[in-house]
């Protein structure tokens, strides 16, 4: 069974990687944000707009 240190420093090494991931979920959260925007945004209807479908020819 670990000692009382070795619990108090596996924790502290705990508690960074869980700081670490935190920090990555964060990026990741806001990058699939901005690619969510790009692809469902107004950028991606840009143009069809001016698309006139039942234009007779």
């Amino acid at each position: 069974m670990p000692k009382n240190d070795e619990l108090i420093e596996i924790n502290k090494k705990l508690l960074k990687a869980n700081e670490k991931q935190a920090q990555q979920l964060a990026i990741l959260q806001q990058q699939v944000e901005y690619l969510k925007r790009q692809l469902y945004g107004r950028k991606s209807e840009k143009g069809i707009e001016h698309l006139d479908l039942f234009e007779e020819i």
